[in-house]
Order: C-alpha cells, then sequence, then structure tokens
C-alpha cells in the first residue's frame, strides 16, 4: 500500500477498483476453466 495517498492516487484507485475486481474474477474463472481440462 502507499505509504502517502495523495488525492489523485485516492481518485484513480477509486476508479480501479471494479476494474481490478473484474479483472480478478476473470483470472480466477480462466484458471479454474483451464485447470478442469
Amino acid at each position: 500500500m502507499k505509504t502517502k495517498p495523495d488525492a489523485d492516487n485516492t481518485e484513480l484507485d477509486r476508479d480501479f477498483e471494479p476494474l481490478r475486481v473484474a479483472l480478478a474474477l476473470g483470472a480466477l474463472a480462466l484458471g479454474l476453466l483451464f485447470g478442469m481440462h
């Protein structure tokens, strides 16, 4: 985590949080799919 959060950084983090979650879920789904085969 960041030691000193700037206003811009926190705004960017808030904007990218859903994207990060979506990417994590997508990677997990892909891992499960490839793990089954």
